[in-house]
């Protein structure tokens, strides 16, 4: 009888209904066929040598829902920052055309009223505005909120808190006082600088109040009168943008 002589790896295919899904089949001593799904939606699907690939072709099919949806959410994820539809940066209130500039510079500057991306290659820009972003986002959140702790630090005790930034989907921030921490949404970079204000004071006045009673609405109209106001401007359309010179 021959043995069973199979790739460690090999891509493969599975047609379900109109969709194509490709996966990566890696072979290891497992007991179970296992799947994953990476942050980039790419399809890993483990099994041992032994199993019958119309088996495991028949595992991936079955799970079509669930890899369309986890696949779907991966790409939300990676387009946080650039949606290459429109063509448009949304950066501190304001829309910036991006033009994109091939050559032998790598980077993205905010000049003359437009984001300009400097790359090798068009498909490298979603990462690059990705990673500039994330360094404005850290740069411009730590200074709000090192500016929000020296303002209510003269009339309460405060924690210097640790800043983390992530995307989240139903909320603009948190804080959790047990461990000092205020997490801030990466998505507050698309919206005028006063709305990062009022989520940062949202977020140290939870130091003072866990809750959202009276008293912690007055805490934050103490340092924000308009907090109202500033609350919605994530609503507000974007203005086109007017930045002279390099950020």
């Amino acid at each position: 009888m021959l043995a069973v002589i199979r790739l460690t790896s090999e891509i493969r295919k599975v047609a379900v209904g109109s969709h194509i899904i490709q996966y990566t089949l890696i072979i290891k001593n497992v007991k179970n066929i296992n799947m994953h799904v990476s942050e980039k939606g790419e399809i890993l699907v483990s099994a041992n040598a032994y199993c019958p690939l119309n088996k495991i072709d028949a595992f991936v099919a079955d799970k079509v829902d669930w890899i369309l949806k986890c696949q779907q959410a991966a790409r939300d994820k990676a387009d946080v920052f650039y949606h290459a539809d429109d063509q448009v940066l949304n950066y501190l209130g304001a829309a910036y055309p991006i033009r994109l500039v091939l050559g032998q510079r790598k980077g993205v500057k905010l000049e003359h009223h437009e984001c300009i991306v400097y790359l090798h290659e068009a498909k490298e820009a979603p990462s690059l505005i990705r990673s500039f972003l994330i360094r404005q986002c850290e740069k411009i959140f730590m200074a709000e909120v090192e500016a929000v702790y020296e303002l209510m630090s003269r009339d309460y005790v405060l924690p210097v808190p640790r800043l983390k930034i992530r995307e989240m989907n139903s909320r603009w921030g948190s804080c959790m006082p047990s461990k000092r921490q205020i997490t801030l949404n990466v998505r507050c970079i698309y919206y005028q600088r006063e709305f990062l204000r009022y989520v940062v004071i949202h977020e140290f006045a939870h130091f003072i109040q866990p809750n959202h009673s009276k008293q912690f609405y007055y805490i934050i109209e103490k340092y924000m009168p308009d907090y109202k106001r500033c609350s919605k401007l994530f609503e507000a359309p974007m203005v086109k943008a007017s930045l002279n010179g390099n950020q």
